[in-house]
């Protein structure tokens, strides 16, 4: 998000269509366009400013989404132009601006009560080089570096250990060497915050990753797994795509949350239907 916009001259008329031919993406397309409407306003009745970029949208929606307590508990957000092959230092200026800029809105939409259960992690794809080309910016190379931030995080640290930008520590003398499997960090994640029991983290997650330990010590007061598949199962069924930056709030703080029985109908209707598991 934002992608489909809540316009009744586009909505009502694909509604309209999708019922008459019996679809059952009737169902989730108005789930759609009330998610959309929730995010865009919510229910505290902030509104999104209209000079809002792409990227503050959503990060404010995926905010008014995630702490209804109704809502997910996972979001996805993604933004691009970090592909500084050229003019990086006016490139990272703008876009690392507009980052903090969005992570503080985050923070401040979601309220004190559901930042302190909220963990943030922003990753990237890929790493740079170590220097400048001839354009100056940098291409592609191995390692780089990744942020988590919230309430829940245990902040105020660096993980990992630092290889050197001497060139003989760097790989082929051009790139950072990775010294962090970045499954160790997601799987400590989803272990103590979301309560993921290490065998669904070696095998469904990530699968056939036995050898990768999760990271400990990522969260202030870690969750403890269970050795049942349910609180995965849980969190697959609540996972809502928004938009690479990921936001969830933790198992303890949504354990009251209910969802709603007719949604589960209807995606149980509509995974029968099309022979989904």
């Amino acid at each position: 998000m934002p992608g489909l916009r809540s316009n009744p001259s586009l909505t009502d008329p694909l509604t309209s269509l999708y019922q008459r031919a019996g679809s059952p993406l009737s169902v989730v397309f108005g789930e759609g366009v009330r998610i959309y409407q929730l995010a865009e306003s919510g229910a505290s009745g902030t509104t999104t400013p209209s000079t809002a970029s792409v990227l503050m949208r959503s990060f404010l929606g995926t905010a008014r989404l995630l702490k209804e307590p109704a809502g997910p508990r996972i979001a996805v957000l993604s933004t691009v132009g970090w592909d500084t092959h050229a003019g990086q230092t006016s490139i990272l200026t703008e876009k690392l601006s507009e980052l903090d800029a969005c992570l503080d809105a985050f923070r401040i939409e979601m309220g004190e009560a559901a930042w302190k259960t909220t963990a943030v992690v922003c990753v990237t794809e890929m790493g740079r080089r170590a220097y400048v080309n001839g354009t100056s910016g940098t291409d592609h190379g191995v390692a780089s570096v990744a942020f988590l931030l919230g309430g829940a995080i245990n902040g105020n640290k660096v993980f990992g250990s630092w290889p050197g930008l001497a060139k003989a520590d760097l790989v082929n003398g051009v790139s950072l060497r990775a010294t962090t499997d970045m499954r160790a960090v997601f799987k400590g994640l989803l272990q103590d915050h979301l309560g993921v029991p290490r065998t669904l983290l070696d095998t469904e997650v990530f699968p056939a990753s036995q050898t990768v330990a999760p990271m400990q010590d990522l969260l202030k007061t870690p969750t403890v797994a269970s050795a049942s598949p349910v609180p995965t199962m849980a969190v697959a069924r609540s996972m809502a795509a928004a938009g690479s930056t990921a936001a969830a709030r933790s198992k303890s703080a949504r354990a009251t949350a209910k969802a709603s029985p007719r949604r589960e109908t209807a995606l149980a209707r509509f995974r029968r239907k099309n022979g989904l598991s």
